[in-house]
């Protein structure tokens, strides 16, 4: 809605929701809060970014296609391995069977090396920023400024206006707040190129916000602890 209102189309509108709702809230989030709040803060984080990855490739998937309507051609981009990841492992879970040790190690491993290969991935696109003229620069500049805006500083006010008023402990809410305040997700750069017409902004975005967050993260805590 903010982007509507500041003139942008409404792909680019959908692609500017997607950088400024999806958080990095695992690679950097789960460390974060379970050195805060500690082991228990860690586990309601995983939680957290487990249903931050679902959307990720669920909601978000669908909001990068440049025409968003019910169709089966569009509902098929859904059907996509972190989903069925997602899926199978629920259902697994749900079924009360215990894996292999060798089969927990596996995929342990395999999700440990998820993260350092998006940022591998991020930091080779990375040079094709300076290959772009004045002119696109100027472009991505203004498309980059309000999503991590709203990522950084607007989305963490308005989850603490939220939370104030909920009826829940305040460790949950201060971590809830904490996990709102988190950079651009790393693997939206990985979903802009698969799924969108190839923008740079995205990489741009999540470089940046990743960034400025070393300084947003504290102001954000700061904020906690002044209001909530």
């Amino acid at each position: 809605m903010v982007a509507k209102l500041c003139g942008f189309t409404s792909l680019k509108a959908r692609q500017i929701a997607v950088l400024a709702g999806l958080g990095n809230t695992g690679f950097i989030g789960i460390p974060l809060c379970a050195s805060i709040f500690g082991p228990m803060g860690g586990l309601l984080a995983s939680i957290f970014d487990a249903g931050m990855s679902f959307t990720a490739f669920t909601v978000a998937v669908l909001l990068l296609q440049e025409k968003v309507k019910f169709s089966f051609a569009n509902l098929k981009p859904l059907i996509n391995p972190p989903v069925m990841a997602i899926t199978f492992g629920l259902l697994f879970a749900v079924s009360g069977l215990e894996a292999p040790s060798i089969v927990k190690q596996v995929f342990s491993t395999l999700a440990g090396i998820a993260a350092p290969l998006a940022m591998l991935y991020v930091g080779l696109l990375i040079p094709s920023i300076f290959q772009k003229n004045k002119g696109v620069a100027k472009l991505q500049t203004k498309n980059v400024a309000l999503p991590i805006f709203l990522k950084l500083l607007m989305m963490p006010v308005i989850t603490l206006l939220v939370m104030k008023g909920m009826p829940i402990e305040t460790f949950m809410k201060e971590l809830i707040i904490i996990q709102s305040a988190m950079p651009t997700l790393t693997l939206a750069t990985v979903l802009f190129v698969r799924y969108s017409d190839g923008d740079r902004s995205g990489l741009i975005t999540v470089v940046t916000s990743t960034a400025l967050s070393l300084l947003t993260i504290p102001v954000v805590a700061f904020l906690i602890q002044k209001f909530l």
